[in-house]
């Protein structure tokens, strides 16, 4: 059984982050990563990015946005969604905001066995690597929408390349243990600092979208939050931890 935590005011969420054993996706290097962004006039602006994301988070804050992560470990699928969703606006200055349905749908192409979003069978998580993988292959959305064309592993022991990441594709798709002092949220304006080790139940998946001298942006379930560069390497960091950046089909960002 996924691990639930329980954060009063805003409500249950599920750890449905399972480890990506098989590391297979190439090492970030900035020049390739740039060659590859495109011509997207929002491409050099990753203040768009940031922007953005502060803006949709207003949406996944209640309880009924979070897009079935308060019922169903599909945490991979949300943060990838949401992803997108910054992706998609930053592009069109238009919001294509996900739904429940497509969250379940997305997390049933990316479990195995399949998750059945009629019956919630087989909710037993699944890896942020084999949703990477259909997001290139297919796209996120059932009508094939939001597809990237290139993903790359990025070190979170590293702080000058998750910078150069950061500044470069402006969001990364994070995986992690919780410890458990971290289920204490407060909400948003919320630090996750060196607070204990890793609790292997509760797998998290998330996006970050800046930085700053203190550490990087978190966007947990929409809330803001700040995780610094100490507790990124250590959490975020090999073996347990997992940190990507992706580019978009279409060139943005």
């Amino acid at each position: 059984m996924l691990k639930t935590i329980n954060i009063p005011g805003y409500g249950p969420y599920v750890c449905g982050r399972k480890q990506s054993e098989l590391f297979t996706v190439p090492s970030f290097v900035p020049p390739h990563a740039k060659a590859t962004r495109g011509a997207n006039p929002y491409a050099a602006d990753v203040n768009a990015i940031r922007a953005a994301a502060k803006s949709m988070h207003p949406i996944y804050a209640a309880v009924e946005n979070i897009l079935g992560n308060d019922w169903y470990g599909n945490c991979t699928a949300c943060a990838a969604l949401k992803i997108q969703a910054i992706f998609d606006c930053v592009a069109t200055g238009e919001w294509r905001t996900p739904s429940l349905k497509d969250a379940l749908w997305l997390y049933s192409q990316t479990t195995s066995p399949p998750f059945n979003p009629a019956t919630g069978a087989n909710d037993n998580g699944t890896e942020l690597q084999t949703v990477l993988e259909f997001w290139a292959s297919h796209g996120l959305y059932k009508d094939g929408h939001g597809k990237i064309k290139s993903v790359a592993a990025v070190d979170a022991k590293n702080k000058d390349e998750v910078v150069s990441a950061l500044n470069t594709n402006g969001v990364l798709y994070a995986g992690c243990l919780l410890p458990k002092a971290w289920e204490d949220i407060k909400g948003t304006g919320f630090t996750w600092g060196m607070d204990g080790p890793p609790d292997p139940q509760a797998g998290h998946c998330t996006y970050i979208y800046g930085h700053n001298e203190t550490g990087v942006f978190d966007g947990s379930w929409g809330m803001e939050g700040t995780i610094p560069w100490d507790a990124l390497a250590y959490y975020f960091g090999g073996p347990t931890g997992e940190l990507y950046t992706v580019v978009a089909e279409n060139g943005q960002p």
